[in-house]
């Protein structure tokens, strides 16, 4: 046991109720190994040690044990103990956030003059370390929770200001987030890998992961502003480590096209025809591993698999290892999706945009035997003709002289999803937080406006079935300039002038 010094102050108990011992020469912490059911060891008490006489002692356990060790803390800044039963067991520090953050900036939504003015009111939880002695299961998420209860009453008590939302770093290759999950913190995305140095910033490579925990679920309304889509950055060295190590799609093999006999070239050639492809979207991408999950998933769809679910498409491309890593690319991991329809908009309008094309609505369906896929609900199935336990969306296409293709499509989201008793499942679905109702025609009017705005798709018709031809709104509401070619339903009168 090491001694360490401290200085006299106030604190609502003495020190050697804490299993630390006063000496001659200063403290000594007690180190035996503690273990055990989190239940048997005694309560957990998380108590601010700021100026107080057991800061140094904190300054002491993080220099020592943290990978990070102890430094400076930049800006306001608090720090706490946890103690089970009577042993310290864990430390935490808050202090200054970020001045910029990508992933951060974006979930919140706020202009660079909006940060600047509500930045206070975001921390930084800049250490968390479990003592090394400690063998507890689930106490590092309880010790988050209870630092984070508390957090807001003691910052604005100390600094009277009040806090919104709370963020943190973690280093992916120490550590996998378990107890920041476990604690009800949200993945918000990656740094960029660099660090403020001097008046800029050098770029280290060294790529965290960042973690938001709201305080104020209004701080968006307190702000003046709404959440934007996640646009991650790679950097320099690695985007110099993917063109290293992409994924040879070794092999691959393309559905039989029929009538046509494909030799080992013709699937190679494919195969880097594929690969160049997805890399003009990289871009919309975060981290490097991103790339080759977007490959895999891409590569599988493409494929002879009898399944094309993340599962069979990551055994057959990726392995066993890499079942987990595709799923979560799936459903958590962010990309741009904005900017990757912007880009493959602007491609397909190269190949195939030419005058007198027709636009085309359609809604399709797709059967599901559970209840937990975002949007699914027994509704009308245009597949089986009759109501079904399935997913619907609209989807836009173009079709001209040169060929066809899908300019947009989006997920159609029953009423119901917006009730309070599918609160929680539009949560574990990851719905957007803004999302509100809207008809299959009110979503097919909005997608073809804004291809309107692009420009891209020289249009004389729009083509339709009854879903959206037998509402009157939506014929009177198409832009300018386009007629339609629109079913109708069997007992619909009209009129002929």
């Amino acid at each position: 046991m090491k001694p360490v010094m401290i200085s006299q102050g106030h604190d609502d108990h003495s020190a050697d109720e804490r299993g630390i011992f006063l000496t001659s020469s200063g403290v000594e912490v007690n180190t035996e190994p503690l273990t055990g059911p989190l239940k048997s060891l005694g309560p957990v008490k998380v108590e601010t040690v700021s100026q107080t006489c057991f800061e140094p002692l904190w300054d002491h356990l993080v220099k020592e044990h943290h990978y990070l060790s102890y430094q400076k803390l930049l800006g306001r800044r608090l720090k706490y103990l946890a103690f089970l039963g009577e042993r310290p067991a864990a430390a935490l520090s808050f202090s200054a956030p970020a001045l910029k953050l990508r992933a951060r900036d974006r979930f919140i939504g706020w202009s660079d003059e909006q940060r600047k003015a509500f930045l206070d009111r975001m921390v930084n939880n800049s250490r968390f370390l479990i003592m090394p002695w400690v063998q507890v299961s689930c106490l590092a998420s309880q010790v988050l929770s209870l630092a984070v209860k508390r957090l807001p009453e003691d910052w604005e008590q100390r600094f009277h200001t009040p806090l919104w939302i709370v963020e943190t770093f973690v280093d992916p290759s120490r550590f996998k987030a378990t107890s920041y999950r476990a604690a009800n913190w949200q993945f918000a995305g990656y740094t960029y890998g660099s660090a403020k140095q001097g008046p800029g910033y050098t770029y280290h490579g060294s790529i965290k992961e960042v973690y938001l925990y709201v305080l104020d679920p209004r701080f968006r309304e307190h702000i003046g502003c709404r959440q934007q889509p996640y646009c991650p950055a790679i950097g320099p060295s690695h985007q110099k480590k993917w063109e290293g190590q992409h994924m040879m799609i070794q092999g691959w093999h393309p559905g039989q096209v029929p009538c046509v006999d494909l030799t080992e070239e013709d699937v190679e050639a494919m195969a880097n025809e594929l690969v160049a492809f997805h890399q003009m979207f990289l871009d919309c991408y975060g981290r490097v591993e991103h790339h080759r999950l977007g490959e895999a998933y891409l590569s599988g769809l493409m494929s002879n698999l009898n399944a094309k679910s993340a599962e069979p498409i990551a055994l057959g491309l990726l392995g066993v290892k890499g079942v987990r890593p595709l799923q979560r690319f799936m459903k958590s991991y962010l990309w741009d999706d904005r900017d990757m329809e912007a880009k493959h908009q602007a491609l397909l309008s190269d190949a195939i945009s030419c005058p007198g094309g027709m636009i085309t609505i359609d809604s399709s369906e797709f059967l599901k035997k559970g209840k937990e896929s975002v949007g699914v609900y027994r509704q009308y199935c245009g597949r089986y003709g009759k109501v079904e336990n399935c997913q619907s969306g609209v989807f836009i296409g173009y079709a001209s002289d040169k060929g066809y293709g899908l300019l947009s499509a989006r997920l159609y989201m029953p009423n119901i999803w917006f009730s309070k008793s599918y609160e929680q499942r539009r949560k574990d679905t990851l719905a957007p937080e803004d999302l509100t109702f809207k008809t299959k025609q009110e979503i097919a009017l909005e997608l073809i406006h804004n291809i309107a705005k692009t420009g891209l798709f020289t249009s004389q018709w729009l083509g339709c079935d009854a879903t959206f031809g037998a509402d009157s709104e939506v014929l009177q509401s198409l832009p300018e300039g386009l007629c339609y070619f629109a079913n109708i339903r069997s007992n619909m009168r009209v009129f002929l002038q």
